[in-house]
């Protein structure tokens, strides 16, 4: 490739349909990569961090225990961050006395006196994520991406995607 272009790029467009099957002999290409990274010259390929197999969603090899947990810290997260802005139960009591302790109401008072920064900073970063939080998962993600198009500039894209929402959901 660099050959054919006469010098070396940063990065290169890859065909499926013009991929062909490297010899093993020839795989241990010059890659920038982190020290975490090991190349196994038996198998011919660069081996995955742990952290990176964790944040890509790669198998752990621990038969789904690790996605179930985060499936029901997820689940539970948002149960308690929907309680903390509607008041409605968690289906745990111990998750419903969170929610009413940091309800909306509670924690404008809390920023309504802070006297710092930092405090008023947390404060409302929570307050955001309490007003994005759905039990529904993709009416959420459907929220990010409005907000993503009014942030990007794309105001009516976003102004039909906001309307999607509250056509779906009034209350959300």
């Amino acid at each position: 490739i660099i050959n054919a272009f006469g010098a070396e790029r940063p990065s290169r467009y890859v065909c499926q349909a013009n991929l062909e099957i490297c010899p093993l002999s020839e795989r241990k290409i010059d890659v920038d990569l982190e020290p975490e990274w090991e190349y196994n010259s038996a198998e011919g390929m660069y081996t995955l961090p742990e952290d990176l197999k964790f944040k890509y969603g790669r198998d752990l090899g621990d038969d789904g225990l690790t996605k179930q947990c985060l499936v029901e810290l997820r689940d539970s997260l948002t149960r308690t961050l929907v309680a903390m802005r509607d008041g409605a139960p968690t289906g745990t009591a111990k998750l419903d006395a969170v929610a009413k302790k940091l309800s909306v109401e509670n924690l404008m008072h809390v920023l309504r006196d802070s006297q710092d920064l930092d405090t008023s900073t947390t404060i409302s970063d929570s307050l955001k994520e309490i007003w994005r939080a759905h039990n529904n998962g993709d009416l959420k993600d459907r929220l990010d991406t409005a907000i993503g198009a009014l942030l990007g500039g794309k105001t009516e894209r976003a102004l039909a995607l906001f309307t999607d929402l509250i056509d779906e959901d009034p209350n959300y």
